[in-house]
């Protein structure tokens, strides 16, 4: 059992040497296109991205009955946001706004240093939402910004079913605190719920 978790460490190792090659070829390539200042090295940046995927950890769905889901019923996900979280959401959005990866130009706002995408902050209500039990679906939210998120900060999105609707919908409400405790963001969503009953395996 030993050896089999040391070839399949190794070939995560592997796996994630090539991403980080093809990532420092992709990064030159966005660097001559944008222009980009990223405040610090490549090699920095690498190792920062590197060690934000060797760290991730999947969070599971938790193994709940359906019936479960109701009014009360709550979830929670934390994650720190640091600053390979915020270039890789500019790589798959595209919103390459300075006040995001510009130190010198984010010093000049009413922030006075940079702050992470709104929507990447807003990103980690999805998956607060996804801990519900069931198939969850989002059909509409609307959420408003109290206060900016920092590079460096721990967010924590809350959510809290507040309402059964008709047709498998519910209300939930919504918010995103920082380390300090203070609401960054609130609102509230509604979602659909496909209720999975368990298989029984004969």
């Amino acid at each position: 059992m030993n050896s089999i978790a040391k070839i399949i460490g190794k070939i995560q190792k592997e796996m994630l040497i090539t991403t980080m090659e093809n990532l420092l070829t992709y990064l030159h390539g966005l660097e001559k296109l944008y222009g980009l200042d990223r405040n610090g090295s490549k090699l920095e940046l690498i190792k920062e991205i590197y060690s934000t995927m060797a760290e991730f950890k999947k969070v599971e769905k938790p193994d709940l009955p359906p019936d479960v889901v109701k009014v009360g019923y709550k979830t929670s996900y934390s994650k720190r946001i640091d600053y390979a979280d915020v270039y890789l959401f500019s790589i798959v959005s595209g919103d390459w706004n300075p006040i995001h990866h510009d130190e010198e130009f984010a010093s000049k706002t009413r922030f006075k240093k940079r702050v992470v995408h709104g929507m990447l902050t807003l990103s980690l209500i999805s998956n607060a939402l996804a801990l519900i039990p069931g198939a969850v679906v989002l059909v509409k939210q609307s959420v408003e910004y109290v206060k900016p998120v920092y590079i460096g900060d721990t967010v924590t999105a809350e959510a809290e079913i507040v309402e059964e609707l008709p047709k498998g919908r519910y209300r939930v409400k919504v918010e995103c605190k920082n380390q300090n405790e203070e609401t960054v963001a609130k609102g509230e969503c509604i979602i659909l719920i496909w209720k999975v009953e368990k298989r029984n395996n004969k």
